[in-house]
């Protein structure tokens, strides 16, 4: 009895500290509903469908995974007496996950990879999040680190309080750093270098608020000036860029209508349909 009990608490790496909507792990053969409180394991698959899941591991580093998205957890090890020993590696299959570094990141940030089906993202004790569309196209946004329940998220306000990490996005042929708040690339494939990061004047609240089905134009080499338009859908069915009065190159884009995040499910979509019709 001692033994098995051991072997359950070694498994757990962490657990589901906020849950909204419906998810559901994949553990080996078992399909397990997920609740708050429901314990994280290594080789666990987490797929959401209208739900989000916010998930805390031992190291204190915190993942959110939104609608219709799946994390697959690699490996996790967490030794607060070795730095060498620790290590996290998850990958974003699908969907949209914000990931916020925790102290393996912090005191050992080369034992940390984050990766989707065309990039690595290293970390260096940072936010950021990465959306992966249908045929394993990322976007990536380098977010700022600001205090638990910070509101004034003006682009003065984020400077002056809160802290911008770096990350690296990585394919096989080239690499690109990100260092500043709300810079961003797109990466369509490992058989290329990423685009050069653009900088999307946005807050983090309309970041937060946005599921991005298909990647500002500006994030693809191949856009062409006469194409504009992209295609955004909110949870509150509301123009965040409109509302906060923000002058940037997405407002210079023609505005789709948003639709409600509820009313269709984001895996009926045709990404690819959607993002050449944008690029032309």
């Amino acid at each position: 009895t001692l033994l098995l009990a051991s072997s359950a608490a070694c498994a757990e790496i962490g657990s589901v500290v906020d849950l909204t909507g419906t998810a559901i792990i994949k553990r080996a053969k078992e399909t397990i509903t997920v609740t708050k409180g429901t314990v994280i394991e290594t080789n666990d698959k987490v797929e959401t469908k209208n739900g989000v899941v916010n998930i805390k591991f031992k190291d204190n580093t915190t993942v959110k995974v939104t609608e219709n998205s799946a994390l697959v957890i690699d490996d996790f090890v967490y030794d607060p007496k070795s730095k060498s020993g620790s290590k996290l590696a998850v990958k974003v299959a699908l969907g949209t996950v914000r990931y916020a570094s925790g102290q393996i990141a912090k005191s050992n940030p080369q034992n940390v990879a984050v990766t989707t089906p065309t990039a690595t993202i290293g970390v260096r004790g940072t936010d950021f999040t990465a959306t992966v569309d249908e045929v394993g196209a990322s976007t990536i946004i380098l977010l700022p680190s600001c205090p638990e329940g910070y509101i004034n998220k003006i682009t003065f306000d984020i400077e002056k309080d809160c802290k911008t990490g770096q990350i690296i996005v990585e394919t096989d042929v080239g690499q690109v750093i990100l260092n500043q708040p709300f810079q961003a690339t797109k990466v369509t494939s490992r058989n290329a270098p990423p685009p050069k990061p653009v900088l999307l004047k946005l807050t983090e609240d309309a970041i937060s608020n946005i599921l991005i089905l298909s990647p500002p134009p500006q994030l693809s080499k191949d856009e062409k000036s006469e194409k504009k338009g992209i295609e955004m859908r909110s949870a509150l069915d509301v123009d965040f860029l409109k509302e906060n009065g923000l002058t940037n190159a997405l407002d210079e884009q023609q505005k789709n209508v948003f639709q409600d995040k509820l009313s269709q499910n984001a895996l009926e979509n045709s990404f690819l349909v959607d993002m050449w019709s944008i690029l032309g």
